[in-house]
């Protein structure tokens, strides 16, 4: 309200825009907190850990590199040759293999450090996880459509769907002209 207010005495214009934090992919703890080297050329199995990523310990020893993701559904959401993008993209890895419904074979593609929850990316995968956490509902409709902001932003929109449960929640809170960018 203050912020529009001070440009109206100003006599600018200037759009607001509320910036959904949305669900997230991340990487589990590691044992030790200690960061793994994975190197280029390695083979590393991912495990899809679900909620009990805080919980989960990856490692790395003579046998074997494993690390756990946050995305229960991963194993039935990818494919061979799809790739894991973690920390912005920092580290990629390729699926070579499902193994079962929590395991997949990878291989490192480059060489790089790894930490703890670590931001995750699917390029090209249908994740199945919902565009808007509780969190993000309770902001749109009771921050952005409450004062009437220009815009919302939302990231992991994968279907008009996900578009018309945007607009729908906006619009039952009274934010009908609050326009819907797609991140």
């Amino acid at each position: 309200e203050r912020y529009r207010k001070v440009l109206k005495a100003k006599g600018s214009n200037a759009a607001c825009l509320l910036d959904t934090k949305g669900p997230e992919i991340r990487t589990a703890m590691l044992k030790d907190h200690m960061p793994l080297k994975l190197e280029k050329g390695q083979e590393i199995i991912v495990e899809a850990v679900g909620d009990k990523y805080t919980e989960f310990e990856g490692y790395k020893n003579e046998k074997e590199t494993r690390i756990g993701l946050s995305y229960e559904k991963l194993c039935s959401s990818v494919s061979v040759g799809n790739r894991i993008l973690i920390a912005d993209g920092s580290v990629v890895i390729e699926v070579l293999e499902v193994l079962g419904e929590r395991e997949l074979l990878g291989r490192v593609l480059n060489t790089k450090e790894l930490g703890e929850r670590k931001n995750c990316n699917l390029p090209g995968v249908k994740v199945d996880i919902p565009v808007l956490t509780a969190k993000d509902i309770d902001d749109v409709q009771n921050f952005c459509a409450k004062h009437q902001m220009d815009f919302v932003a939302a990231s992991f929109v994968q279907t008009g769907d996900d578009v018309r449960l945007i607009r729908r929640t906006l619009d039952e809170a009274g934010g009908k002209g609050v326009k819907i960018i797609c991140k």
